[in-house]
C-alpha cells in the first residue's frame, strides 16, 4: 500500500508529473504536499487590510510579488471606502520606485440608469481600473507579464461600486498597458489626486503555471 493509496501502484509524484488513479483523499493529500498538478490555480501572495478613523491611506503597495514565479497575477480590491470621488488605479515599479508616465488604458463605464461612457488615455500617469466613485469600491485585475523584461505589462479589469449619493450602481470594465518592454517587482494601488481611503481589503495572487 502506498502512502496515499494510488491505483494500481504508487510512482513518485510531483507537480507536473502525476501518474495513477486518484480518489478525493489522494488529491487532497497531494495538494497539501504541493505535489498535485492543477494548472491555473490561485496561490495567495499577500493580503492587506485597513480600517482607519480618517481617509489617510493613499496607496496600497505590494512589494514582494514573486514576479519570477508567476507570469499572471490576479489582484482583488474590496470594501473600499473614501471621502472623495476619484478613479481606482495602478502603477508598476521596482524596489519602491513607481513609474509615473506612459500608461495607456481604455474602459467602458456604465450605470444602472442605462448610461454608458468611454474612458481612455494614451499617456496617463497611472493605469485606471475603476470608475469615478467614493465608496463601495470592488474591483479585480489580471496583470500579465510583469516579470518579463521582453514583454509589455498589460491588464484586464472589472470594477463595481455605489453611484454618487447612493443612487444605484456604477461599474467599469477595461484593459490597459504600460508599453515598455521591462520587468517590475512592485504593484501599487492608488486613486487619482491623492484622495485616500478609510478602509479596504486588497489581495494579490499568482496563477500557477499559467
Amino acid at each position: 500500500m502506498s502512502e496515499y493509496g494510488y491505483i494500481p501502484e504508487a510512482p513518485e509524484q510531483s507537480f507536473g508529473n502525476n501518474k495513477g488513479i486518484f480518489n478525493p483523499k489522494d488529491i487532497y493529500d497531494l495538494t497539501r504536499a504541493d505535489k498535485y498538478t492543477n494548472y491555473g490555480q490561485l496561490e495567495l501572495i499577500e493580503t492587506q487590510t485597513a480600517n482607519s478613523g480618517s481617509a489617510d491611506i493613499y496607496t496600497v503597495n505590494f512589494e514582494s510579488i514573486q514576479e519570477s514565479q508567476y507570469n499572471v497575477h490576479f489582484l482583488t480590491f474590496s470594501e473600499g471606502q473614501s471621502n472623495g470621488y476619484q478613479y481606482l488605479s495602478l502603477r508598476f515599479g521596482n524596489n519602491g520606485s513607481y513609474t509615473t508616465s506612459g500608461y495607456q488604458y481604455a474602459a467602458q463605464d456604465y450605470q444602472d440608469d442605462g448610461s454608458f461612457s468611454e474612458k481612455k488615455s494614451t499617456s496617463a500617469d497611472m493605469l485606471r481600473i475603476g470608475a469615478y466613485v467614493y465608496k463601495g469600491e470592488n474591483a479585480y485585475a489580471y496583470i500579465y507579464n510583469i516579470g518579463d523584461s521582453a514583454k509589455y505589462t498589460f491588464t484586464t479589469s472589472m470594477h463595481s461600486s455605489v453611484r454618487g449619493n447612493n443612487l444605484g450602481f456604477r461599474g467599469q470594465f477595461g484593459s490597459g498597458v504600460l508599453p515598455t518592454a521591462s520587468s517590475f517587482n512592485n504593484i501599487q494601488i492608488l486613486r487619482t489626486n491623492s484622495v485616500g481611503w478609510y478602509s479596504f481589503k486588497a489581495s494579490l495572487y499568482g496563477i500557477a503555471e499559467s
